[in-house]
């Protein structure tokens, strides 16, 4: 069973007259051709012109009157900040690595150097024998 749907576009206020049409037919395949029959016997233009008559019967119509709407609105950017002298106030640098963590490598290092482990007092021996 196949159905149609007709829109019809209608402006505000007194005038009638539609300023556009949509026509929908389904079912149509997606890439737009034409449905495939079930049937693989051929018809002669007769016998398809009654097949047509007896489609058409079960064709289900809808017709409906829209008003015009407006679209969404784009979400605009924010404008960038002016100087007092018309300039684009520019954005203060990203600082570096080092320039962030310093006070954090500073302290790593002085605890790596001042707790470097305990030193060894004991003299190595060597063995020689007894």
């Amino acid at each position: 069973i196949s159905s149609e749907t007709i829109v019809l576009h209608l402006p505000h206020g007194q005038d009638a007259q539609p300023f556009a049409v949509d026509y929908f037919v389904s079912p149509i395949p997606h890439d737009g051709s034409c449905p495939q029959s079930k049937s693989k016997a051929t018809l002669t233009p007769s016998a398809s012109i009654k097949s047509f008559a007896n489609k058409v019967q079960r064709i289900n119509s809808t017709l409906l009157v829209r008003p015009p709407h407006i679209p969404p609105l784009p979400e605009l950017r924010a404008p960038p900040p002016i100087t007092p002298e018309g300039e684009i106030v520019k954005p203060v640098p990203e600082k570096t690595f080092i320039q962030k963590y310093w006070m954090y490598i500073g302290a790593v290092v002085l605890i790596v150097l001042v707790g470097g482990g305990p030193e060894d007092t004991e003299q190595p021996r060597r063995g020689g024998g007894q």
